[in-house]
């Protein structure tokens, strides 16, 4: 999923409690989410991040946003930063998010037509 700088930039500014609509744009949390799912994500602090939440930030040293899972909480330098990877994906995202590159939590699914059918035909026939 793909966001320009400002939208990025936008979404930071979000304060605590607010909630803002995402369109997914890749495939990388299949059989989640698909292309055109619209997903919600609310800023939520930092600290109320848990292992198994699908979370908004940006790729560090990039414009790039991305929401993924994730699936590991760990500490270095005695800070919290959160280990990620896309459902589809058998391996961990290569860098880590810390609190700097996190923007919010996902709170909800708006599902397309296709997607909601997509997900339906994975579930009946895996």
């Amino acid at each position: 999923m793909t966001l320009y700088h400002s939208s990025i930039t936008l979404l930071r500014r979000l304060a605590p409690g607010q909630t803002v609509s995402v369109t997914v744009t890749s495939k990388s949390m299949y059989p989640t989410l698909f292309p055109g799912d619209s997903i919600f994500i609310r800023k939520d602090f930092y600290d109320t991040v848990r292992v198994g939440d699908v979370i908004l930030f940006s790729q560090p040293n990039s414009d790039q946003a991305i929401i993924h899972r994730v699936i590991s909480i760990q500490k270095r330098l005695k800070k919290r930063i959160f280990i990620t990877k896309g459902d589809a994906s058998f391996v961990r995202d290569p860098f880590i998010v810390t609190e700097k590159n996190y923007i919010g939590k996902a709170i909800s699914i708006k599902y397309t037509l296709s997607g909601f059918l997509n997900k339906m035909k994975f579930l009946i026939f895996s």
